[in-house]
């Protein structure tokens, strides 16, 4: 199976090479990092795993981890695996070991979000292991999924550099998370992970190896009695351990000899020296933290912990300086909510703690100093306002930043009505292109910040992948020390190249002047041409574009230039300069002794996928769109995508081939329309770069995608044919029985904008214009 696509210069140049008879030496399969998706429901494993949307072929996600991590699939050093949300059990898998790791270095797989994408033993033909991280392979991260079921969640066999983060373990028969080592240094991170109703929730096993993991922000607890015997087990056998035990909240095994932190040697010659601080472990049978063993392990640091109500001792034989013995106050134990409540003396406990976030990825500290345990106890005032707006300094509107170069973004002072201290920010980038800013991976790109310069954030470009020929939108939001709610510049679900505000878009390209087509001379209804055009523009201000190229100014009696706009007006055209040009969109265009119109902007990308949202109107019932291709491409219009976007959380709903919906589709009208010789068809089957057209879409959140797949090539017999029955079409006007005008009004499109005059009937066009729009809304 083909992973990675060569470049289509590199076929040709193989082509030419052997056509030539020239012998060449092939190179070795080209490797780079590349975002891979699994999905149970919707991918099939003789696809590749991309998830290219919208480029056909096989295309698109994988259905099996067993799959993705078989022997036949290609991974390489920096890939991410996206696994979509759904359960991934025994049966599903075909596999007891859902995910088997050999031989694999720096690879992240990321699920959708814990209780989200599952993996499950129930169904294994024994409780076996989830997860296993065998040996040869190293630096794996594994996220944001739930493990449940299995004797084992996952096991980590002399591996190192691996991080098991931001998951949720329950039902494991003997430890949810396990790592062992027999031969060199393993040093392996289990962050933020809420872990119950395990025999152990953590357990590290050193033999005749030096192990030195770091276990930080876990909640490990017992939600069913006499599930769990310890928390965390560090054992060594002839071996070394450094653990690093940082504000984990451990709590309630109730089983005989049940403890929280259990360490224990076996060899004669052990290191058994942890540092074990800012925990919170209560209310276990025997220990709360216990050292036994052939060797007395000799903890570096035990201090700053809160080691309360367990049943034999807090501590058997082990010294815990600075540390409290004192109910630590929880939210509401019962239900298992472990947040601490104001009167804790846990809050601000934890003095000498640099950790930088909680479980839940909040700033470290709050208060005056950090707290004990996984979660940082929020001292917010109820009813305290959120800070004030945050305001756009930098960078100007479309200012464009050649591909590479870093993009600096610079926001205003932070400001609060009740003057709370400004505690983090949060900068957010997504294409314009598209409806929304998404959560999804790949389209929106979120940062927090808890130190430094709050107001300003250098992006790296290498961190997003900026695509060269992109227009993007930010926003920024302030969180505040009084309310610690986050107050964001923009509505970050809000659509792209929004008419009212357009200062937090920047370019990523190369700027250049191009000449459009130029407009024809006319001055009848019949006249009229509906122009697009592929720059993302430096102002995309109708006079900054148009203007210059206007002789003698804007007369009405020389040209009539305008575009349709559902919301204006109760649906109705604004007319020059009343409104902006972006790829995607089209305008009306009629000039008597015609023009010639020249763009400076930045070509919009031909070699990625590109979206053009759709307006819909609710107020007014309309979705009447003037169109065109966003860049320099032609479209077959079958080909062109219809994606359907989630208002709530930004992600895709529903996307389809236009060639592939029904007519009485909810989403919009399959139908392409064009004015031609004083009417309107509805037969269009090539979009063609520079023209515009009509479409009607049928609710909001709706885009046009335009894929690379679907590129109109002059080679495509496809293509040929579409454009010889279009241009056949047009020359026999509407006497050609193909292409016959519509005339409910009700189905088609808004007629164009009046002529020179206001009240005639056009001896070239069918339609009446006496009752066309002539109100021009005044700046």
């Amino acid at each position: 199976m083909l992973k990675h696509k060569i470049g289509r210069t590199l076929i040709f140049l193989l082509f030419f090479a052997c056509a030539a008879g020239v012998l060449i030496a092939v190179p070795p399969k080209m490797v780079y990092a590349a975002d891979y998706y699994v999905n149970n429901t919707t991918g099939d494993d003789s696809y590749d795993g991309l998830y290219e949307t919208f480029q056909g072929g096989t295309s698109g996600p994988l259905r099996t981890l067993h799959y993705a991590f078989g022997g036949d699939f290609f991974l390489t050093s920096g890939d991410v695996i996206h696994v979509a949300a759904g359960t991934y059990s025994a049966a599903s898998e075909s596999s007891d070991t859902i995910l088997y790791i050999n031989s694999l270095s720096n690879i992240t797989i990321m699920g959708a979000g814990v209780d989200q994408t599952i993996i499950d033993g129930t169904g294994a033909s024994s409780w076996v292991t989830g997860v296993f991280i065998q040996d040869t392979s190293s630096n794996i991260v594994l996220s944001d999924m739930t493990i449940r079921n299995f004797q084992t969640g996952v096991n980590m066999q002399n591996t190192t550099g691996n991080t098991i983060e931001h998951c949720k373990f329950y039902n494991h028969t003997s430890a949810a998370i396990y790592s062992f080592s027999s031969s060199g240094a393993v040093s392996n991170s289990i962050l933020g992970n809420i872990i119950y109703d395990s025999m152990r929730g953590v357990q590290l096993y050193g033999m005749y190896a030096e192990i030195s993991p770091l276990i930080q922000n876990n909640l490990i607890y017992e939600e069913t009695s006499g599930e769990m015997q310890e928390g965390i087990l560090i054992s060594t056998y002839d071996g070394e351990s450094y653990a690093t035990v940082y504000h984990n909240t451990i709590d309630g095994g109730s089983g005989t000899g049940a403890t929280g932190i259990d360490l224990e040697t076996s060899g004669g010659s052990d290191v058994l020296s942890p540092d074990i601080q800012y925990n919170i472990i209560t209310n276990f049978t025997d220990y709360g933290v216990s050292g036994s063993g052939t060797v007395t392990p000799t903890p570096t640091f035990l201090e700053y912990n809160n080691v309360y109500g367990n049943g034999v001792s807090d501590y058997n034989g082990l010294t815990g300086t600075n540390s409290i013995s004192e109910d630590p106050l929880f939210s509401a134990l019962a239900t298992h909510d472990y947040h601490l409540t104001a009167d804790s003396l846990c809050v601000d406990a934890a003095a000498t703690s640099s950790v930088a976030e909680d479980l839940e990825e909040r700033i470290r500290p709050l208060g005056d100093d950090p707290d004990m345990g996984c979660y940082e106890h929020e001292p917010f005032v109820s009813g305290n306002s959120p800070p004030d707006i945050p305001v756009y300094v930098s960078p100007a509107s479309f200012t464009v930043f050649a591909p590479g170069d870093p993009v600096i973004l610079e926001a205003g002072p932070f400001s609060d009505p009740e003057g709370d201290s400004h505690i983090s920010t949060r900068w957010r980038i997504a294409r314009a292109d598209r409806e929304f800013f998404e959560d999804n991976p790949g389209t929106a790109f979120d940062w927090e910040e808890t130190g430094g310069d709050l107001t300003s954030y250098t992006v790296p470009n290498p961190e997003i992948n900026f695509i060269p020929g992109m227009a993007y939108m930010w926003i920024v939001g302030y969180r505040d020390s009084g309310s610690g709610e986050y107050t964001w510049s923009e509505d970050f679900i809000e659509g792209p190249y929004d008419p009212d505000s357009e200062e937090n878009i920047f370019v990523v390209g190369a700027r250049e002047t191009d000449n459009a087509p130029p407009v024809a001379s006319g001055s009848t209804a019949a006249d009229y041409r509906m122009y697009s055009c592929h720059h993302i523009p430096d102002n995309p201000e109708a006079s900054a574009i148009i203007g210059d190229d206007l002789l003698g100014g804007y007369d009405t009696t020389q040209y009539k230039i305008g575009t349709y706009d559902p919301d204006y007006n109760g649906g109705s055209y604004r007319e020059y300069p009343d409104f902006k040009i972006y790829p995607g969109g089209a305008a009306w265009i009629l000039a008597r002794e015609g023009m010639q119109i020249d763009i400076t902007g930045v070509p919009m990308t031909v070699t990625e996928d590109v979206e053009c949202p759709l307006h819909y109107s609710v107020q007014n019932a309309d979705g009447w769109n003037m169109v065109g291709p966003p860049n320099d491409r032609n479209y077959l219009w079958s080909d062109v995508m219809v994606l359907v976007y989630n208002q709530d959380t930004g992600a895709v709903d529903f996307s389809a081939r236009i060639g592939d919906l029904a007519s009485g589709n909810p989403y919009i009208d399959t139908r392409l329309w064009e004015w031609e010789n004083g009417q309107y068809a509805s037969d269009t089957t090539l979009m063609e770069s520079g023209n515009g057209y009509w479409v009607q879409v049928r609710q909001q959140h709706v885009n046009l995608a335009f894929p690379v797949s679907a590129q109109a090539t002059w080679s495509n017999p496809d293509v040929m044919l579409a454009l010889g029955l279009d241009r056949a079409k047009q020359l026999a006007g509407a006497v050609f029985s193909q292409r016959e005008a519509i005339a409910d009004e009700d189905s088609s499109p808004p007629s164009p904008m009046s002529s020179f005059h206001a009240s005639f009937k056009d001896e070239k066009s069918s339609v009446d214009v006496s009752c066309f729009i002539e109100s021009i809304k005044q700046r």
